[in-house]
């Protein structure tokens, strides 16, 4: 299954259980997934939200506006955008409030994996973050870290050729 890792003779896939492996056997792991009980269960919190709504959410929103492009696409793509900006407005009310990351004011793997869905949206489709302003100034903040901004920037990319293209149809 992808994503896997092999550490010596260890093997492990799933993303979640992935990053949380390397955060633990690794010297960088505090700064991404801090040790302190009470910060790690706020960033643990986040994941259940993650999996079962945000990025099953947002994904399909990134599909569809995508399969915009080609004709024939069944996805009903109102519903879509509907079911994406609820996920937005979720994770803005419970999860970012009025604080700078997920975990107050520090980056960790939970933004990690919002911002990396998030991205998809912002960058490749129609939804208007002028709606959700909290969560722009969230996605620019992150991407300010040099790593999320160089990992995104495909995604950037593939957004800007989408566009192009449907301005010229």
């Amino acid at each position: 299954m992808i994503p896997a890792i092999k550490d010596g003779n260890f093997t492990l896939n799933e993303s979640e259980a992935i990053i949380k492996y390397l955060m633990n056997t690794r010297k960088t792991g505090e700064l991404y997934y801090p040790k302190d009980p009470k910060t790690r269960a706020v960033v643990d919190r986040y994941f259940p939200f993650h999996h079962s709504s945000f990025r099953p959410k947002l994904s399909y929103y990134f599909v569809a506006s995508s399969s915009a492009l080609f004709k024939g696409s069944n996805m009903n793509i109102e519903e879509a955008r509907n079911e994406v900006e609820e996920a937005i407005r979720a994770f803005e009310k419970v999860f970012l409030k009025d604080q700078k990351y997920l975990a107050d004011d520090i980056l960790t793997i939970a933004d990690i994996f919002a911002v990396n869905e998030l991205t998809q949206v912002y960058f490749a489709s129609d939804i208007d973050f002028e709606k959700f302003p909290k969560v722009k100034e969230y996605i620019e903040r992150c991407l300010q870290n040099p790593v999320l901004r160089e990992v995104n920037k495909p995604v950037k990319e593939l957004g800007e050729g989408l566009k192009q293209k449907l301005a010229t149809q």
